[in-house]
């Protein structure tokens, strides 16, 4: 599970367009973002006349494709969705909400991204009914179309006890309702934008336009068998199969790893064949300033199409398996894009490129500043409207450290509300974050961090990690030769302190009182920033209570340094702090117990005073977690308003991926700055 913070702005509508119109259309960008990223990114380059036609029709597209893929859900629930669907979409005099509520009761939706669509499908609906007319029947009756095909394949699925394909002309044909289809539509809302092009150019562009969407879709086909094996689904044709000697079942043993190459190999050099005519469909809008961002659209998935079959050939198919293309293929392929689109000669060449086992890096190329300018400021901002929920606030992920996630888990044992479920997300996040030597880093690509290393390290061990794992060796080995628990910072040092693991009285003395001093005296609280002040406070009442529960069986006898750090000298500055500790180690030796007392009471109403609405603190972890530990220490059970509200801001900010089997995106949290 991944920690983040979210920042918000306050939404503005645009003038011209009503408010509910405008959520909407935020509504559909940010869940055209969820249910696919590289259409979203294509989606995007677009002009604004074409962008919202062609998000709609994907939107609709994708809802028909969630209830064929939901093969949780009984076929005769499946076909009175479909039979909802189709008249929503055929009559808009119908309620656009009757499709939204009757996927909101059955939890349509196999991934978090695609139950969110079906669960705003009225939204999806509304954006589609404000575009002008010939948009909306250029849309529908392939959207229609589509809806009929999935029917007939979900239940042929239902009935058959999972997808099964006959031959490779069944598969061309399934391939056609799921994606060659939306090249049909393609092709007609582009000619909407372009007219005066011929009937026989038309007709052309239609074929080749389905050969694209076709090829697209065989392509996640080949990339997605693991995953589709997983819920019962096989999209391999039987025919082909058995020329190789397989039945499925058999396609997950490495005994029969060359036979199930084979067949994967055959299915890419389909998808091939087809991404042929993708290559023609794209070159066929001619070079011009009204069609530079079609040709934009278009290449972006192709050229990522080709990166997938390079990693698909090259992969071995495994249980839990899914082939990805990496950050820098996408950035690869928008770069050279950008470069080619208005050129023939180089769009043609850049195919050819791609389409080869090991393309080449990009040339460096001298784009136009103003289109350069308007592909990545029309985007942009419409990126930024599209974080914009029907509330009006503005909502984005900033990641944090690893460092989030484990203060975490480790708050959640503290409180005594730590889950199962909790902990074994937040525990694969931290493991994908752990890179090969054993560390875990403060910044994507920083070196490693020795605090954070620590904190992933116990928080990993209370995920039932044992010391005696491998990336646990490798973690605990580095930790010993950076100089162990001591050599860490003081706030890793107060989170072991709390479990047992490390002795209060080796950290330095924080008196409460600080909090009764007025704002003209020197270190009064006030000299400090916002966050820092709330943090200090809240930590101030645990370094006074100085709390151990300990967790039974857990020690860190194994980071323990055995090389003795050598004597640093102190700056000025340093051996101030050292000066002024002392000084308050032994004001800590000597407190008068009813100032103590009166200072925490005071303490812990400052804190509950700057509870923000949603929960926090603040708006960030650090004052959040250690404000909710400061109350508990004061007698405030998790059940209490202030605890309830603090916790519950926590879990309504986490953040799941749309691939629940993917470590690495397992969950994340997010906090609302203000």
């Amino acid at each position: 599970m991944q920690l983040a913070k979210r920042v918000s702005a306050r939404w503005m509508p645009r003038a011209g367009r009503d408010v509910g119109a405008q959520s909407d259309a935020a509504m559909c960008h940010r869940l055209l973002g969820e249910v696919s990223r590289t259409f979203a990114l294509s989606i995007d380059m677009l002009p604004k006349r074409l962008r919202d036609a062609v998000g709609d029709a994907y939107l609709l597209c994708r809802i028909v494709d969630c209830i064929e893929d939901d093969a949780r859900l009984p076929l005769e629930r499946r076909l009175a969705l479909f039979d909802t669907f189709d008249a929503v979409v055929g009559d808009d005099s119908i309620d656009a909400n009757g499709f939204e509520r009757q996927a909101r009761a059955a939890g349509v939706g196999e991934t978090p991204g695609e139950k969110d669509l079906c669960a705003h499908a009225g939204a999806v609906l509304r954006s589609f009914r404000s575009l002008d007319p010939t948009r909306r029947e250029a849309i529908r009756p392939r959207v229609l179309e589509m809806s009929m095909g999935m029917r007939e394949y979900a239940t042929r699925a239902a009935r058959a006890g999972g997808m099964r394909i006959k031959d490779v002309a069944d598969l061309e044909r399934y391939c056609y309702f799921v994606a060659g289809s939306v090249g049909g539509l393609l092709t007609d809302l582009f000619r909407l934008d372009l007219p005066g092009i011929e009937d026989d150019k038309l007709a052309e562009l239609h074929r080749l336009g389905v050969g694209f969407g076709v090829g697209l879709q065989l392509v996640n086909i080949a990339r997605d068998i693991a995953a589709d094996l997983a819920r019962g689904a096989c999209f391999l044709p039987t025919s082909l199969l058995e020329r190789h000697g397989l039945a499925v079942p058999e396609l997950l043993d490495p005994g029969r790893r060359a036979q199930v190459s084979a067949v994967v190999a055959a299915v890419c050099d389909l998808a091939a064949e087809k991404l042929r005519d993708a290559r023609a469909y794209t070159l066929a809008w001619p070079a011009g300033e009204r069609t530079t961002a079609i040709r934009v659209f278009c290449s972006v998935p192709l050229v990522l199409a080709f990166a997938s079959l390079r990693v698909v050939r090259e992969s071995t198919l495994a249980r839990d398996s899914s082939p990805k293309v990496s950050r820098a293929d996408v950035l690869f392929a928008v770069h050279d894009v950008l470069a080619s689109a208005s050129d023939d000669g180089a769009l043609a060449a850049l195919f050819e490129r791609h389409s080869q086992p090991n393309p080449p890096a990009p040339r460096r190329v001298d784009l136009d500043l103003r289109q350069c300018a308007e592909l990545a400021i029309s985007p942009a901002r419409e990126w930024m409207l599209g974080q914009h929920g029907l509330d009006g606030y503005g909502k984005a992920e900033l990641r944090t450290n690893v460092t989030m996630n484990a203060e975490d888990l480790l708050l959640r044992e503290f409180l005594g509300v730590r889950t199962e479920e909790h902990t074994r997300r937040s525990a694969a996040w931290i493991r994908a974050l752990q890179r090969e030597d054993g560390t875990w880093g403060n910044v994507h690509g920083g070196q490693a961090d020795l605090s954070a290393t620590v904190e992933s390290y116990v928080a990993l061990r209370l995920a039932g990690d044992a010391e005696e794992l491998p990336h646990m060796r490798r973690a605990a080995s580095y930790v010993r030769a950076a100089g162990g628990i001591a050599a860490t910072r003081v706030v890793t040092r107060v989170w072991l302190a709390l479990f047992g693991l490390w002795n209060w009285t080796e950290l330095p003395v924080l008196p409460p009182e600080l909090i009764l001093l007025p704002p003209w005296v020197p270190l009064n609280i006030y000299d400090l920033g916002c966050w820092a002040r709330q943090t200090m406070v809240p930590l101030s009442i645990v370094m006074a209570h100085r709390p151990v529960r300990r967790i039974a069986g857990l020690s860190l006898d194994e980071l323990v340094s055995t090389s003795a750090s050598p004597p640093q000298g102190r700056t000025w500055s340093a051996q101030a702090l050292f000066l002024a500790d002392r000084l308050l180690c032994a004001y800590e030796e000597r407190s008068v117990l009813p100032l103590r007392e009166h200072a925490l009471r005071e303490a812990e109403r400052w804190i509950i005073r700057r509870q923000e609405a949603d929960g926090s603190w603040g708006g960030i972890q650090p004052p959040w977690v250690h404000s909710l530990i400061a109350l508990s220490l004061r007698g405030y059970p998790p059940q209490h308003p202030v605890m309830r509200a603090g916790l519950d801001g926590l879990d309504l900010l986490t953040i799941h991926a749309t691939d629940e089997r993917s470590p690495a995106r397992q969950g994340g949290r997010a906090v609302t700055a203000r």
